[in-house]
């Protein structure tokens, strides 16, 4: 049967598949992170500094 030996093909292309999305995924929430802490930095630095 044809379809018998295409189920393994479409499994390993599903997998890399999913692994890209993975990789993706990961270097967006690094992306993500760094405009986070960029934001944080920007903020900390418009706070004045009070002299008590």
């Amino acid at each position: 049967m044809v379809y018998s030996d295409e189920i393994p093909q479409l499994l390993e292309s599903l997998i890399r598949m999913v692994g890209k999305s993975n990789q993706n995924v990961d270097s967006l929430q690094k992306r993500v992170s760094q405009l986070e802490w960029l934001l944080h930095e920007q903020q900390f630095e418009k706070i004045p500094v009070r002299n008590s």
